[in-house]
């Protein structure tokens, strides 16, 4: 029996379908804990404590005994396979990031017509002709996703990994914008010049992407770049072709604590996005970046979440994709929502749940708030009102 055989078996010894993910249930208010390890070094320590934990795990798509110790341990977590949609890089042995590689590693260094050495079109030209690097990922080859046979062979390269990889329930799509300014100056692009060019190349690469993946009745998830100003250009996106939709710089950007916090109506635009989009019936991935101890800011992207979500909402807090964190306010058990978000008039949101009630001040002053009723949290007891820092948040027991 070959390994791709034997990894079938015992996951069909663990009574696994692959409908079985998709149907797993959020708690009752509404946000499960995901994790990101997609770090090259990123350690598994404890399986069973992260199935248990996180709903969804996404790994490097080489990370096999990962995904399969996990699978295990929980035939219910979803386990997603990382791959970069908008950059290159080589693929060493069997290990690789991106859908598409510039050539193999190796001491041949081959370059068949599945890699894009042989390919100038699949490659992104300044407007002098050079191939280019990403500013922030000096690793990464700016990929022309807008032509045919680069889209064309990411799915296929995709479609191959996953059929071969039963352990993986479908894609992690990484790089999904609708813009490279955050990459590149757009003027200095040759073949897509303008941010209207690089949407439409985009939105052609998912529809092609996600057609060929569910095709094997796996799941597509996507991280979506800008989404919080660019809402209404990658709508569509979110709600064609994925299953999942990421907001990886969620209420605040930055590992470094007690900065980067988005501004009121940046977090207002984050907050209606996730609504709309989890509403509608899309996953959708929350991630808070700070030190891994940063308990506050985990509080503040936790509690707006808890806010935001209107169907499945999961959230992390991350500084480094190496290990997964956790915190005591994740095992707070507040019930069900008892009704959407509302606003305060000094700016303070809010939100009941059947067992508790969650505040957030996403404005730039100390904001005071009377709670409406007696809770307890966050060391706080027989509580009836409270001030809020700038961005903070409070998740409280009901009494």
């Amino acid at each position: 029996m070959h390994a791709g055989s034997l990894i079938a078996a015992l996951l069909a010894a663990a009574s696994l379908s692959w409908a079985s993910p998709a149907a797993a249930s959020p708690p009752a208010s509404g946000v499960e804990r995901f994790a990101t390890l997609i770090d090259t070094h990123a350690p598994l320590p404890e399986p069973a404590l992260t199935a248990a934990r996180d709903r969804i795990v996404v790994l490097q798509s080489w990370n096999t005994a990962y995904a399969l110790r996990l699978k295990l341990a929980d035939p219910h977590v979803i386990v997603l396979a990382y791959l970069d949609l908008s950059g290159m890089t080589t693929a060493a042995g069997t290990r690789f990031a991106t859908g598409v590689q510039t050539h193999r590693e190796g001491r041949s260094r081959r370059a068949g017509r599945r890699y894009a050495a042989v390919h100038a079109s699949w490659y992104l030209h300044t407007l002098r002709g050079s191939r280019f690097t990403f500013w922030d990922a000096r690793w990464l080859w700016a990929a022309n996703i807008g032509d045919p046979g680069y889209q064309a062979q990411w799915a296929r390269n995709a479609t191959r990994m996953l059929a071969a990889r039963p352990e993986f329930d479908g894609v992690f799509v990484d790089d999904v914008n609708p813009t490279i300014r955050y990459h590149w100056d757009p003027a200095d692009v040759r073949e897509l010049p303008t941010d209207a060019a690089y949407q439409a190349a985009t939105a052609a690469a998912l529809g092609t992407i996600s057609a060929h993946v569910r095709a094997l009745g796996r799941l597509v998830y996507a991280n979506v770049g800008a989404w919080s100003d660019y809402g209404e250009q990658v709508r569509p996106w979110i709600a064609r072709d994925l299953d999942g939709a990421m907001d990886e710089m969620w209420v605040k950007w930055g590992v470094r604590p007690r900065s980067g916090w988005r501004d009121e109506a940046g977090w207002a635009r984050q907050v209606a996005n996730v609504a709309e989009a989890s509403a509608a019936g899309v996953t959708v991935l929350t991630i808070t970046h700070s030190s891994r101890t940063d308990a506050a800011a985990a509080r503040y992207g936790y509690a707006s979440a808890l806010l935001a979500s209107q169907g499945k909402v999961l959230f992390e807090s991350t500084g480094d994709y190496h290990s997964a964190t956790w915190f005591g306010d994740y095992e707070t058990d507040l019930g069900a929502p008892a009704g959407p978000m509302a606003a305060d008039a000094s700016g303070v949101r809010r939100r009941r749940f059947t067992r508790g009630l969650v505040l957030v001040n996403p404005t730039q002053a100390p904001q005071y708030a009377e709670l409406g009723g007696t809770f307890s949290g966050d060391g706080l007891t027989r509580v009836t009102a409270a001030t809020l820092r700038p961005h903070t948040a409070l998740i409280l027991r009901g009494r």
